[in-house]
């Protein structure tokens, strides 16, 4: 069955594991999830998950990951009008992250991502059965600010059902 929700206009600052999961979510394609005009500040600080390893696989580190996280199973949302700023882990905080299995439909437009340490928004590595997802007039910059993430906003594995059109990447820019 689908469900549909509405996650807008709160704060999500300093918590220690992601500020927003959205997990085995699914809502009608005409119906969305909408999370929209929120604001996260310096969330998954601490890197409490320890099921990480090297490249991406899995393991007893701990892990890298973003404040707002679209987990597994997710489909048919918008990402709307949110500012995502100041994540700064350890190992690695980002914007918006994807988990890299079952994630359709999802447009991520009008989001301000900023000063964050790992990727501003980010497909995690070995994607499988991703689909439909636009990442569009978004600004953003000044993330990947770790030496391993080479100071990337946008990281998209290879995958053909990604767009990414008309994001800027200045605090000056306007998408």
């Amino acid at each position: 069955s689908t469900v549909s929700a509405r996650v807008e206009n709160n704060l999500f600052r300093d918590i220690k594991s992601n500020g927003l999961v959205l997990y085995q979510t699914q809502a009608a394609e005409n119906d969305p999830i909408v999370v929209k005009d929120n604001t996260f500040i310096n969330n998954h600080r601490e890197n409490v998950y320890l099921s990480c390893g090297p490249n991406g696989q899995s393991g007893n580190e701990p892990c890298p990951g973003g404040q707002l996280f679209l987990a597994n199973s997710v489909a048919n949302v918008k990402i709307e009008n949110n500012v995502i700023r100041d994540g700064n882990s350890v190992y690695g905080t980002g914007g918006i992250e994807f988990s890299n299995s079952n994630i359709k439909n999802v447009r991520v437009t009008g989001n301000k991502i900023f000063n964050n340490n790992m990727w501003g928004i980010y497909i995690n590595p070995n994607p499988e059965n991703i689909s439909g997802i636009v990442i569009s007039k978004n600004k953003v910059y000044n993330n990947g600010l770790l030496p391993q993430y080479n100071g990337v906003n946008i990281f998209i594995p290879h995958n053909g059902s990604v767009v990414e059109s008309e994001n800027c990447f200045t605090p000056s820019c306007t998408p």
